[in-house]
């Protein structure tokens, strides 16, 4: 196996690192890792079990999910899955759903397996939440005011980042799960989980080197990308300075402009991004606005250097290495204005830790690894 695949079999969790020699706070794992980690960690569980994912949609993956959820729920423990109402869309069987989500063997069976996993999770004390409701609305416009948390607590330890439960399957994509054991961390973000239905305003809330960051999810306003461009406002010496953001979608407005502006000072600015080919599907919709981005970063003369994946990124994480220090943000932000526009609820965590650092930037290095520039 060449270089470029072993990095890529590591990011995707097919093999295994070299055992990390620092501690488990801030491990930055694969899909797959943090599944081994999260069901041996739930089934010995003294007290809750707590997962947060935009959807629990039928898949191999899911049913793994759901098995340990309702094995966990045996042991007479505070068990729940969260999800947003968008869940709900995918349960629709007929000849509408059919045409825009897939064939109607494939939306039957859909339909069938979500209610089955509904009855595993009543019949074994899983409490199901949904936390945004799927109005009228969204049937014009899908991606207004969703939820769009991805988290899991067992007990006192929290696995924040990209967690997704559906057929897109979470293994072949380039994504992780950051890892915390601070109490008062995860104490505060189970806080935020039991309130994030309510939330009326954004969160900023430093605790030691951390600093956890939430959208409270209202159209135009965004405190995780606020808080990266005032980040970027502070570099001392961009020449000295070296900006790497991961993310599906390719930056624009002012974040496009303020990191242009940094490139042009003499920082190092990468884009870790994945290809996204246009077609007609709701998917297509995301091509079509990242494709769009692309273009007017050529007609801007703003092109940021953009290296694409093998794979999809559906991972977000930024990493400001300065000469005094470094500055990092795992989060489940895209880092585009029209996520902004769509009020999307979002979570992040900022930290200057030295170690928090040094994990994204290890993971930054092995996505950049199997990575090529785009032209």
């Amino acid at each position: 196996m060449n270089e470029k695949n072993h990095h890529l079999s590591e990011l995707l969790g097919i093999v295994q690192k070299e055992k990390p020699t620092k501690r488990n706070n801030y491990d930055v794992v694969s899909i797959p890792e943090f599944f081994t980690q999260f069901q041996a960690e739930a089934l010995n569980a003294e007290r809750r079990v707590w997962l947060e994912t935009m959807y629990a949609l039928p898949s191999h993956f899911t049913d793994l999910l759901a098995h340990t959820l309702i094995e966990s729920a045996k042991n007479d423990l505070d068990v729940r899955l969260y999800t947003d109402g968008i869940q709900r869309v995918h349960y629709l069987a007929g000849v509408v759903a059919s045409k825009l989500f897939g064939s109607k063997t494939e939306r039957d069976y859909q339909h069938a397996a979500a209610l089955n996993m509904q009855q595993s999770f009543d019949a074994s004390g899983v409490q199901y939440i949904e936390t945004r409701e799927f109005t009228k609305k969204n049937w014009l416009i899908f991606s207004l005011l969703r939820n769009h948390f991805k988290l899991a607590v067992v007990d006192n330890t929290l696995w924040l980042g990209g967690l997704n439960a559906g057929k897109e399957s979470d293994y072949n994509r380039i994504d992780y799960m950051m890892r915390f054991d601070s109490k008062e961390l995860v104490d505060f973000i189970v806080e935020v989980v039991n309130s994030q239905s309510e939330l009326t305003t954004d969160i900023s809330k430093q605790i030691g080197a951390e600093t956890v960051l939430v959208d409270r999810g209202f159209p135009g306003e965004s405190v995780i990308y606020d808080t990266l461009l005032k980040q970027l406002a502070d570099i001392n010496n961009p020449k000295t300075t070296k900006v790497t953001l991961l993310s599906p979608w390719v930056p624009d407005g002012k974040l496009l402009d303020m990191l242009a502006q940094l490139q042009a000072q003499g920082a190092e600015v990468k884009v870790l991004t994945s290809y996204h080919p246009l077609s007609l599907s709701p998917v297509g919709i995301y091509a079509l606005v990242k494709n769009y981005n692309r273009l007017l970063m050529k007609l801007k003369r703003k092109k940021l250097q953009l290296l694409e994946t093998p794979l999809e990124v559906h991972g977000k994480m930024v990493l400001i290495e300065e000469a005094e220090r470094s500055v990092g943000t795992i989060t489940t932000h895209n880092y585009v204005s029209q996520g902004i526009k769509m009020g999307t609820t979002e979570i992040g965590i900022s930290s200057v830790d030295p170690d928090f650092c040094s994990s994204c930037k290890d993971y930054l290095q092995k996505v950049e690894s199997v990575s090529e520039m785009s032209t």
